[in-house]
């Protein structure tokens, strides 16, 4: 069983900063030409950059890394590669000055975050009771504080239009 959602995610279609911006998805394959995928094996991310091979780009070269350091480090160093990283990834990246560029095009807020509750669990109806309590706990301050405290406000707005 799962919580109610307390964050949805971003999947962040990035590429080094001088490669220029994807206006649109369909234009990927002629924007992107000489790019490989960089994908992390096995994850949500490389199956939004298949579907892209499938649907937009059928010689779509693919490489492979073991972790999001890899990722940024290889999307960082050149202009080879686009791939798929979390924002909070890219977010990072770029308030610490790497030469990182999100394509807005490219980028889903499709996945949301919960708690992972044991099958039949009787926390289960007292969780979302919490989280639907006086308005539902989402729209409160104290989350907001929360966000705004770990994430920062820039982030946490983003987090929040993403949820909305």
């Amino acid at each position: 069983d799962f919580s109610p959602p307390y964050m949805t995610n971003i999947a962040a279609m990035v590429t080094h900063s001088d490669v220029p911006e994807l206006d649109n998805l369909q234009n990927i394959s002629t924007a992107f030409e000489g790019l490989s995928a960089l994908a992390f094996e096995g994850t949500l991310h490389e199956e939004r950059l298949r579907a892209i091979s499938d649907n937009y780009w059928p010689d779509l070269p693919f490489s492979f890394a073991t972790s999001n350091n890899e990722i940024m480090e290889r999307v960082t160093a050149s202009n080879s590669y686009f791939a798929y990283i979390d924002v909070y990834n890219y977010w990072r990246a770029a308030e610490n000055g790497l030469p990182v560029r999100q394509h807005e095009a490219g980028s889903e807020p499709s996945e949301q975050f919960g708690y992972i509750l044991p099958n039949n669990s009787d926390w289960e109806p007292v969780i979302r009771a919490f989280f639907e309590a006086d308005g539902g706990y989402l729209n409160s301050d104290s989350y907001r504080q929360i966000m705004v405290s770990h994430l920062g406000e820039g982030l946490a707005d983003l987090l929040e239009n993403a949820r909305q």
